[in-house]
């Protein structure tokens, strides 16, 4: 019997160790270190709010497609196809960097009773070098639909590198909300002090004349 507990305490002293490794290792990590301090309820809530952004600000291409389907050009064409359509001349350039301008203000401005945000110099540099690829790739683009000019574009490259410039966007996103959860301290132990002496002084003055 004695054998058998020793046996979970180790495994739960190896495991303890392991992921203390883990989290020193991560911390290291320039963008996903400030992970190691979220927990699961930061990313509950915070999967929430990006879930519901993201559905509501990816529907001019989802419900666009569906919508295409409607038209009898596109009969024999299926969604997806209607879907790389509305998003293959650039979009998803433009998408990725209208959602930078929120990312970035939430990132630089830390709201009352909020810790600083981590990782700020890494998270906004990293949003700004991708804004100027972005614009960059996304002025090729647009030189790329000139008939005499689309023989020096890959627009396959160009569709390639929208797809992941709007999806580490994405990812940076959800970064930034969990982190920004992970940052809020509604109640700090100052307030919590305060609000429990001034409780016990109200108490007193409401029962003080009972014991005179």
């Amino acid at each position: 019997m004695n054998d058998g507990s020793n046996s979970v305490s180790t495994f739960s002293v190896t495991l303890g160790r392991a992921g203390a490794r883990f989290r020193a290792i991560l911390k290291a990590i320039p963008l996903i270190g400030p992970l190691a301090h979220c927990s699961v309820k930061h990313h509950k809530e915070a999967f929430k709010e990006f879930a519901l952004a993201t559905v509501f600000g990816t529907a001019t291409f989802w419900l666009s497609a569906a919508l295409l389907l409607a038209l009898r050009t596109n009969s024999s064409s299926n969604y997806f196809h209607t879907l790389h359509s509305t998003v293959n001349s650039g979009q998803l350039f433009i998408f990725a960097v209208g959602l930078m301008g929120p990312i970035i203000l939430s990132t630089a401005e830390d709201p009352d009773k909020s810790a600083k945000f981590p990782g700020r110099s890494w998270h906004i540099a990293s949003l700004i070098i991708a804004a100027f690829v972005a614009s960059g790739f996304y002025s090729f683009e647009l030189v790329a639909r000139d008939p005499k000019a689309s023989q020096f574009f890959d627009r396959d490259f160009l569709f390639n590198a929208s797809v992941i410039i709007a999806a580490f966007v994405v990812m940076m996103r959800y970064l930034t909300i969990v982190y920004r959860r992970s940052t809020l301290s509604p109640d700090s132990p100052d307030e919590i002090r305060q609000r429990h002496e001034d409780f016990s002084d109200d108490f007193a003055r409401r029962h003080q004349g009972n014991y005179q």
